[in-house]
């Protein structure tokens, strides 16, 4: 340091303030970034999701059901944790394993694997979304 140089830092007191009132809103922020990342990737996967019926899938008594039946649950804060649910059943559950599972079927609309391939495909850039969504929020 040079002779004569000095250095004054003041708003510690602040900084702290703030950074403690960050810490206290941290997980609901996350819970709503997890909840709407989620849904950015529920409405990928509808976009996957095989819709059968006559002739392509006589099984499929209702086409559009499996489609529908996609949901994302409200966000869950627990102790040191976060989470958000989504998937695909209800009235479906039973097809939509079928239908997620057997990647040798033929599907007039849709793919197997719908969700596996939407959640892949968002894997990347997951962190950086959610940072992005907390980022103006936190301070």
């Amino acid at each position: 340091m040079a002779e004569g140089m000095t250095i004054i830092w003041t708003g510690q007191k602040e900084l702290a303030a703030k950074l403690t009132e960050a810490v206290a809103k941290a997980p609901a922020l996350l819970a709503q970034a997890l909840f709407t990342e989620a849904n950015v990737i529920m409405t990928a996967a509808k976009k996957l999701t095989p819709v059968g019926g006559p002739p392509y899938s006589p099984y499929d008594k209702s086409p559009g059901t499996l489609r529908a039946s996609g949901t994302v649950k409200a966000p869950e804060i627990g102790a040191g944790m976060v989470s958000v649910e989504l998937g695909f059943g209800g009235a479906a559950s039973v097809y939509a394993m079928i239908q997620h599972e057997h990647t040798e079927y033929p599907h007039h609309v849709g793919q197997a694997k719908f969700l596996q391939t939407a959640m892949m495909d968002a894997a990347p850039t997951f962190g950086e979304a959610i940072a992005a969504r907390l980022g103006p929020t936190l301070f």
